[in-house]
């Protein structure tokens, strides 16, 4: 039986069917440039002296070390929150499924009044 496309649970489905994948091209798209400027960072300076402060003196502001890092951390974050609202959305959608069952056709009897 196919799921009606107007219902909630499929438009749900449907939204962590698009989110969870997205991970792979925000991931080529954003993460993997900022890779390359930090692995690009490490050659250049995997010569370098922890005393010398004067290291990174010349570099843009946005290109150092730390701006790198918290760049990448931050699209890292980016990527973690797709994957939890595609999570969240197929929770939801899961329990918009469930059917709510009540608890008056349940009685309870003891001995000759079992039947």
């Amino acid at each position: 039986m196919a799921e009606d496309t107007n219902s909630t649970a499929f438009k749900l489905n449907l939204a962590a069917t698009i989110l969870v994948p997205s991970i792979v091209p925000f991931t080529f798209a954003f993460i993997v440039p900022v890779n390359n400027k930090l692995i690009e960072k490490m050659n250049s300076l995997s010569s370098a002296s922890l005393e010398d402060k004067a290291v990174e003196a010349n570099v843009a502001e946005g290109e150092t070390t730390h701006a790198l890092l918290d760049k990448w951390a931050t699209l890292n974050l980016a990527r973690a929150a797709l994957i939890a609202g595609g999570a969240i959305c197929a929770a939801l959608a899961a329990s918009d499924k469930r059917e709510i069952v009540g608890f008056k056709e349940v009685g309870l009897a003891s001995g000759a009044n079992r039947m």
